[in-house]
């Protein structure tokens, strides 16, 4: 039995519907997102993008919490949320081993093309360029005189930003933490979401849009790591479904990104070395 249409229930639907779609907005732009605030305001102070990144995604699994309950993101039949770690685990092997050959084949299609390799385009796995944004000043100032539009986002003000696996580097423990947030809010909070609508046509879409989604927040680090991504995002959204829990895919999420972590500071240990000479 539904329960009688009042103004109250509908504008408490009313409010869901539009927590839902902050939620999901802010979730596809969670990178770019944590990238401004810590570029306009934070990096002045000496914080780090990681730290910043952790507290959007904070945010927005507590919000999705607060509108699904923990029990409506987080929980599963018994035997396949036990079975969740090992799932997770076997999925973060095989993301590891796609996500690598994305990005080298990524890299091999960039240097082909004609005039990259003179224009010193080849790139590093995990080291993706943000097209530079000049400054506009105003006619007749002199370059000390400052830009005459301010440069927001991810580009700072002196005229560009170029990202490197340098600029995010981070103990283990962040990168562990953030997996585990991402997880929430995309396996957890929207794919939940998704799956709420009565009509399987609309659950369908429901779910590739948040394995697309997944994808699309890291346009941060340019187009092919999002097309890198879709690997992870295809198993760990696949292991959530098999096991009916979130922690299968915060177990895949983990398990690569020790090995970003683990990969990352292999290459520094190289350029200290190399620096450091014979």
């Amino acid at each position: 039995m539904h329960p009688t249409p009042t103004p109250e229930l509908a504008a408490a639907a009313e409010a869901r519907t539009y927590l839902w779609a902050a939620l999901a907005l802010c979730g596809a732009s969670c990178l770019t997102l944590a990238a401004h605030l810590r570029t306009r305001w934070l990096a002045r102070l000496g914080v780090r993008f990681m730290p910043v990144h952790v507290c959007v995604m904070t945010v927005l699994a507590a919000a999705g919490i607060a509108a699904l309950g923990p029990r409506g993101i987080a929980t599963g039949p018994l035997w396949p949320g036990a079975a969740g770690p090992v799932a997770g685990a076997a999925c973060g092997l095989l993301v590891i081993r796609s996500d690598a050959a994305l990005t080298r084949w990524s890299a091999a299609r960039a240097r082909a093309r004609p005039g990259t390799a003179a224009r010193g385009s080849a790139r590093r796995p995990q080291e993706t360029r943000v097209r530079a944004v000049r400054p506009v000043r105003a006619p007749g100032a002199s370059p000390g005189d400052g830009p005459r539009r301010r440069v927001m986002g991810i580009a700072k003000g002196r005229g560009g930003y170029v990202p490197t696996a340098d600029d995010y580097r981070v103990g283990l423990g962040w990168l562990l933490a953030v997996a585990v947030l991402e997880e929430l809010v995309f396996r957890g909070v929207l794919l939940r979401m998704a799956l709420r609508p009565g009509n399987e046509g609309l659950r369908v879409a429901g779910i590739v849009g948040v394995v697309a989604m997944f994808a699309l927040s890291h346009i941060f680090f340019g187009w092919a790591q999002v097309l890198a991504k879709l690997p992870l995002s295809v198993l760990a959204t696949a292991a959530t479904l098999v096991t009916g829990s979130v922690w299968a895919a915060a177990v895949t999420h983990m398990v690569f990104n020790a090995y970003v972590w683990r990969c990352q500071t292999a290459l520094r240990i190289g350029y200290r070395r190399k620096a450091a000479g014979p």
